[in-house]
């Protein structure tokens, strides 16, 4: 990405704030950079007692909250280069069965959202949103992730609506418009 992931840290790093501050939890921005996922920019949540730094590794697409929703906004190119990939088991919950991550790609397309529950790290679950460029395409994604006790699937609706929202509005920052809008 080159100067434009740059200015993408810089832009998110704001939105990245605020998100962690609302849901108090750890939020990332991630991209894909050679078939992997990368956080690029972090911030930290009130209640995220674990200090962990994700900035800079390297994570499997299939089996992260990002690179299931970069997947499946992402040109059918790349995602049938990724898919073709063998789906590395990370946990018992790990999918690795195309068919099923397939199912759920095409679920995150409807919701503009994706979630992993415990499919990296076991006690580990994570809800991420795409980040659109100017050009319309999938970027990057925010990210937020935390122990699997707080974000439980139903739980914390609010969560899901402000990491789409924090999305949506990094996604603006970087000029994206989307075309079918009626506002």
């Amino acid at each position: 990405m080159g100067g434009g992931e740059n200015d993408s840290r810089f832009v998110a790093r704001p939105v990245c704030e605020h998100l962690a501050r609302a849901v108090g939890e750890t939020v990332t921005l991630e991209v894909l950079d050679d078939d992997q996922i990368v956080p690029i920019e972090q911030a930290t949540g009130s209640t995220s007692v674990v200090s962990v730094n994700w900035l800079g590794r390297r994570t499997p697409v299939h089996c992260t909250a990002s690179g299931k929703v970069i997947l499946a906004f992402a040109q059918v190119a790349v995602r049938e280069r990724l898919l073709a990939r063998p789906l590395e088991r990370m946990t018992p919950h790990t999918i690795v069965d195309r068919r099923e991550l397939e199912g759920q790609l095409g679920a995150a397309l409807e919701a503009g959202l994706a979630r992993t529950f415990q499919e990296l790290e076991m006690g580990l679950n994570a809800v991420a949103a795409p980040v659109f460029s100017a050009y319309g395409q999938v970027v990057a994604a925010i990210d937020v992730s935390g122990p699997a006790h707080r974000l439980r699937e139903g739980d914390r609706p609010e969560l899901v609506d402000l990491t789409r929202e924090a999305a949506a509005d990094l996604s603006r920052r970087l000029g994206y418009r989307r075309a079918s809008s009626t506002a």
